[in-house]
């Protein structure tokens, strides 16, 4: 039996991405420790793992930059500045575990450090789609946003080297890769993807290993939606807690809706309320998340015949898994990856956030006209199945740790 413990950051998805080899890794008589934010205990804990709180950011003056957070160069002052805030609290803590290995996400750089200093084995684990230099250098849209990348840099680079420089120095490490700070890269890197929706696969060497998982959460989702009014066939809309397509997409969408003989369950973002929208008809449902709470997503995706979404990792890979097409509306740079590359491979459509509800309309048909997209969503959605999720993940990590002995 081995100490195991695990690293995240506070992100749904990137957490729950991680249930399933959890689950697998304590069914394999583990001890899994699993340091999280406290809203996942309980689920932690109905997995089989022991829960320990993070240290909580909220104590601590975080001041990162003036402009808006971007989740591109900003993220590695991001990370630099939890790592630094985080570390005098974990190092030791974890260290008193005596743990055999480390697990942590892709931005837990404060998790490779620890694996470092303690001399144990590291494994990445990738919710997001894996990103290292090569695949900056394919991606038109590195190319395209190229000024305002250099611009914004150096906004930042200051606080960059500042941070970077401390904990260098701290911890008396060597030197931090730039890229490190929103990768950690180890030389086990395990891909919550299955291959098809990794944009730019050929960028990835044999150290990334795509398992496709896709579990649901251990306890009910706390929600008061109602399952039973979901009806066969419905057009889905929702873009998760973090993405947000504004309100006048929102009211695009609705003014599209209305006009189709299906039934629609729209998830509004917090940008919006249903006081935005107004009235609508019989057939669209207005669940609010700023109001009403989470939505039961995996429960409603096997009746939809069509999924308006952000193009993010667990929504493409989710909606894969039950075979239903995918409208993505990107707001963020992973975002638009994900959509482009599942657009690629022909499981759905792509439209800007400022789209009009013609657009919308004429996608809509498109896509629900046309099975090749559900077929192809479907085949995916195989392709995760037969790729291994955590069973494969947890031989993976098996395999890897024999290999160091």
């Amino acid at each position: 039996m081995s100490t195991v413990i695990f690293m995240n950051v506070s992100g749904g998805g990137h957490v729950i991405a991680t249930y399933g080899l959890l689950k697998e890794l304590v069914a394999r008589g583990n001890e899994v420790h699993y340091f999280e934010d406290g809203r996942f205990k309980n689920e932690i804990e109905a997995l089989g793992g022991i829960f320990h709180p993070m240290p909580h950011p909220d104590t601590f003056d975080l001041k990162l930059i003036g402009d808006p957070f971007h989740h591109e160069l900003d993220l590695s002052v991001a990370m630099l500045w939890c790592t630094k805030h985080f570390l005098p609290d974990l190092l030791p803590r974890v260290k008193a575990l005596k743990p055999d290995y480390i697990v942590h996400d892709s931005l837990c750089l404060w998790g490779k450090i620890i694996a470092e200093k303690l001399n144990i084995p590291g494994i990445c684990s990738v919710h997001p789609p894996a990103f290292n230099l090569k695949a900056a250098f394919a991606s038109p849209r590195m190319w395209k946003d190229g000024p305002k990348l250099i611009k914004n840099w150096q906004k930042i680079k200051g606080q960059y080297k500042k941070l970077k420089s401390e904990v260098e120095e701290t911890y008396q490490l060597k030197r931090i890769k730039f890229f490190d700070t929103f990768t950690s890269t180890q030389d086990l890197i395990i891909c919550h993807l299955p291959e098809d929706l990794q944009p730019f696969r050929k960028c990835f060497d044999k150290r990334f290993q795509f398992v496709g998982s896709v579990h649901s959460r251990p306890l009910k989702d706390e929600s008061q939606f109602d399952l039973k009014i979901l009806k066969p066939g419905l057009i889905y809309v929702g873009f998760g807690t973090i993405c947000d397509p504004g309100t006048q997409f929102f009211k695009n969408c609705v003014a599209t809706l209305k006009k189709i003989d299906r039934q629609a369950i729209v998830i509004l973002s917090n940008s919006t309320s249903k006081a935005d929208i107004g009235a609508v008809p019989d057939n669209i449902i207005l669940w609010s998340l700023k109001d009403d709470g989470m939505a039961p997503q995996m429960q409603i995706l096997p009746h939809a015949s069509l999924f308006i979404m952000n193009g993010g990792t667990g929504g493409s890979r989710e909606a894969c898994w039950f075979g239903v097409p995918m409208l993505a509306i990107p707001t963020t740079f992973e975002t638009e990856c994900v959509a482009l590359q599942m657009q690629k491979t022909g499981a759905g459509l792509v439209l800007d956030k400022s789209c009009s509800p013609e657009a919308i309309g004429s996608a809509i048909h498109t896509l629900l006209s046309k099975p090749k997209y559900a077929d192809r969503s479907s085949f995916i959605g195989e392709q995760c199945r037969e790729s291994g999720g955590a069973q494969r993940a947890a031989d993976l990590i098996s395999d890897h740790l024999k290999s160091l002995t």
